[in-house]
């Protein structure tokens, strides 16, 4: 995927937190323990945080 233009940009970017809402949502929890999939996403999601702030 090329992120040449703002507007690539600016749909990756809500597109990225829309799937970062559903994974976070309190409402329907995703449960899977200590698994490493949840360090790898949290580091993922501290590092897009981290670009967009």
């Amino acid at each position: 995927m090329h992120l040449g233009g703002i507007e690539e940009w600016a749909e990756f970017v809500v597109i990225a937190f829309g799937i970062t809402a559903i994974v976070f949502n309190p409402f329907i929890p995703i449960y899977l323990n200590d698994s490493p999939i949840w360090m790898a996403k949290d580091l993922l999601v501290g590092v897009l945080f981290t670009i967009k702030s």
